[in-house]
């Protein structure tokens, strides 16, 4: 998938945004004060004001890719593999307790992949022993490509 493509950029985005985040700014800092003339203590609304720029250094550096047709078609091989027997063929359920997949919000991959290597109780068995990260990006294409 594109996590290839940006592995050489990613280190330092992921640097970049520490040290900004990271960067002591005081309240007196930002007045152009003193720290003489006014309390210096760290600015927490200055951090929290500094993550949105955060994001979207990220989302521009490495903004969401689409699915390839191999990757889809990968998470359609695991996903028949391993899926098919609970969530149904292409994703229709059987009727069964398992969630009808076509459904799951396509804008959720933290969500997608928590659910997927640590099961949800008794519903659905975690896979963490038996599927690799390439594994789990090819099942969300498919699952976002919608069958």
């Amino acid at each position: 998938m594109a996590v290839a493509e940006l592995s050489c950029v990613m280190p330092a985005l992921v640097a970049g945004i520490h040290v900004l985040l990271q960067m002591p700014r005081t309240k007196a800092w930002m007045a152009g004060t003193s720290p003489a003339m006014t309390a210096d203590k760290p600015d927490r609304e200055g951090m929290l004001s500094r993550i949105p720029l955060a994001a979207l250094l990220l989302f521009i550096f490495c903004p969401p890719t689409p699915a390839r047709a191999d990757d889809v078609e990968q998470g359609r091989e695991v996903y028949h593999e391993l899926c098919a027997s609970c969530h149904g063929r292409d994703m229709v359920s059987t009727g069964t307790i398992s969630a009808d997949l076509r459904q799951f919000p396509k804008n959720d991959f933290t969500r997608f992949k928590n659910t997927v290597l640590n099961g949800k109780g008794r519903a659905m068995p975690a896979w963490a022993d038996k599927v690799s990260e390439e594994d789990v990006m090819n099942l969300w294409a498919y699952v976002k490509s919608g069958g």
